[in-house]
């Protein structure tokens, strides 16, 4: 679990937190992002805050999901 709270650059016990759902706590918008880099795609951006409108854009560097990058729609977050 360090490695991989290294390669995403945050701390370990934060990556526990989400995993464990402590306080309800969530990656954030960045930090999803980093998550589905690390992974390969193996987790995404929407399985991990279903709770935000994302939207994909087409990104060469992003070749594991079909739709491309992942970006948040900030027309549809409630403020």
């Amino acid at each position: 679990m360090a490695l991989f709270a290294n390669r995403i650059g945050v701390n370990v016990d934060m990556v526990r937190q989400w995993r464990h759902q402590y306080e309800d706590r969530r990656p954030s918008q960045e930090n999803c992002a980093r998550i589905e880099r690390a992974t390969g795609g193996a987790v995404t951006c929407e399985e991990l805050r279903d709770d935000i409108t994302w939207r994909r854009v087409k990104d060469k560097s992003w070749p594991w999901h079909p739709q491309g990058k992942p970006l948040v729609d900030v027309l549809s977050v409630e403020g």
